[in-house]
């Protein structure tokens, strides 16, 4: 895994496992696998951080969450899995 951090942009130069559906989202976001449908039962733990890096979400064992009470604009959302690997993803809050 490569990352590197450019001013204010965080650019991660991987391979996703993961898809966060609908992006840009208003309400309820969907963990999607690209690799097979039992996500939510590989999912321990997703954070929702605000571009400051505040942690503004924690959800346990769930494929969805509910961004309907964050302000509009952009997200990190860490997703960890059951073997403790961890994914980084983008999500835009309209």
């Amino acid at each position: 895994k490569i990352e590197k951090c450019i001013g204010n942009n965080l650019s991660v130069e991987e391979e996703k496992t993961f898809l966060l559906v609908p992006n840009p989202a208003t309400n309820i976001v969907r963990i999607e696998s690209k690799e097979n449908n039992s996500v939510n039962s590989e999912i321990m733990l997703v954070e929702v951080f605000s571009m400051n890096g505040q942690k503004v979400l924690t959800k346990e064992s769930s494929s969805q969450f509910d961004v309907s009470r964050l302000s509009c604009g952009n997200y990190i959302v860490k997703v960890v899995t059951a073997s403790n690997d961890y994914e980084y993803l983008k999500l835009i809050k309209k």
